[in-house]
């Protein structure tokens, strides 16, 4: 399997050791429509006297509801990132961890080639950036409006 898209990491938090169904479904969802491709998935659970699991495909993950999010790659995330996410979690939260690779990004960057361009700069801008953005050019149109 060749990897040819920008690739991400995401860590979605949980209060529970359950994870919605919900969140499941709408991931599922971006992977069926072959926006996204899920390289590797873990979930890490805090268990309620503070010892961490961390279970992946061959964990049974079917017990937890993330059959439907099956990795195509190998283990991609190190130590430290599972590291970092667990110590974070509180007594009886977990997290799902997802390296995934952005689909729809070849298919626009293959009609940009046909188009005899390149892309030539892909860089992730923060939410809190973009938020925090938006909220400056709001005041400043409502402070000119």
């Amino acid at each position: 399997m060749a990897v040819t898209g920008p690739v991400d990491f995401l860590a979605l938090t949980f209060p529970t050791h359950e994870v919605d169904p919900g969140v499941v479904e709408s991931v599922a969802e971006v992977v069926r429509h072959d926006d996204v491709r899920i390289l590797d998935l873990l979930l890490v659970v805090q268990d309620d006297d503070g010892l961490t699991r961390v279970l992946d495909v061959e964990d049974h993950l079917d017990e937890h509801g993330l059959t439907p999010l099956v990795p195509e790659g190998g283990a991609l995330m190190s130590d430290e990132d599972v590291e970092t996410i667990a110590s974070s979690l509180r007594p009886g939260q977990s997290a799902v961890l997802l390296v995934y690779e952005h689909l729809w990004a070849i298919r626009v960057a293959d009609a940009v080639r046909g188009a005899g361009g390149e892309v030539a700069l892909h860089v992730h801008v923060p939410v809190d950036d973009v938020a925090a953005a938006i909220a400056a050019d709001e005041s400043a149109r409502d402070v000119a409006g």
